[in-house]
């Protein structure tokens, strides 16, 4: 499928999220953080998601 093909793509999402949700955790601003990591979650899922479809690894 296409969208397991773009798991690299997700990797840098994963990164750029994971950055801002730790620059709001520095200034202490709870909401953004909540809403930052939620995201950080389901894209680091898809992509081990997608890494375990295209290679055959069984993570989980």
């Amino acid at each position: 499928m296409l969208i397991y093909n773009m798991w690299p793509m997700w990797v840098i999402v994963v990164a750029v999220f994971l950055y801002l949700s730790i620059k709001s955790y520095k200034e202490r601003n709870a909401k953004d953080v909540i809403i930052l990591m939620t995201v950080v979650i389901i894209f680091s899922f898809l992509t081990v998601r997608s890494v375990n479809w295209l290679y055959g690894w069984n993570i989980f």
